[in-house]
């Protein structure tokens, strides 16, 4: 179950993830994630404890007491469903089943290609038209760059985590999604950006995954400064 083949569904739902009319194709990806991964619980050696238990019960048992006073009750609880129920699943799902740098690199080449694919797509509608085609099977430019405001942090991230082999893909992704950001023309995604920019060099340097000196340090920093104020 630790195959290649095993891994498949979770790819693919990292995927497809970010493509509207694509429900059927998730929902199918993460039940069979889910399941195959409750199975093989103990196998996979997943025996901690889920993390950050309490402030996601929290934010669970919030929503879920929201329905008491929501204007439409039947709508919310589909609502709680899809944002708590499948968001709790995938990541039980995830946790339990990724658990080595293979896999990680597989996750990360899934959510590189998926990136590279809208970026790719968009940016080409764009040149045609000179505007972000909100009605293209890429998703329109709200859409888009909410995804772009979790990709390319995580992007980063694990381009620092996996063997160089793999990280040119993800460097790919990164510059294409830049440039898809801007052509998206949302502004929300610049101080977004900055903001996750300097969390992630935070961590990266606690960690020691990264280096550092005073003076890089202010030059990465006033490029960030001076990108997300021209976007």
């Amino acid at each position: 179950m630790t195959s290649r083949w095993a891994f498949v569904p979770f790819a693919l739902f990292v995927f497809v993830l970010p493509f509207p009319h694509t429900t059927s194709v998730r929902l199918t990806c993460l039940l069979v994630a889910f399941f195959m991964a409750v199975a093989c619980w103990r196998r996979l050696g997943a025996t901690a404890a889920v993390p950050g238990r309490w402030p996601i019960a929290f934010w669970a048992l919030l929503a879920i007491a929201s329905v008491a006073y929501s204007f439409d009750p039947g709508y919310s609880l589909s609502e709680v469903k899809n944002e708590v129920g499948y968001a709790l699943m995938a990541y039980v799902a995830f946790f339990a089943f990724c658990r080595d740098e293979r896999q990680l690199a597989w996750l990360a080449g899934a959510l590189a290609a998926a990136t590279l694919l809208i970026a790719t797509w968009g940016l080409g509608g764009t040149l045609q038209t000179g505007l972000w085609r909100e009605d293209a099977g890429h998703g329109g430019g709200g859409g888009v760059s909410a995804f772009l405001c979790v990709s390319m942090p995580l992007l980063l991230v694990t381009a620092t985590a996996v063997e160089p082999r793999h990280r040119r893909w993800l460097v790919a992704a990164l510059i294409l999604g830049l440039v898809a950001g801007f052509a998206t023309r949302q502004r929300i995604l610049w101080p977004v950006w900055l903001l996750q920019f300097g969390i992630a060099s935070v961590v990266l340097l606690r960690l020691r995954l990264i280096g550092w000196s005073r003076k890089g340090t202010v030059i990465v920093a006033a490029v960030a400064v001076a990108v997300a104020i021209a976007g």
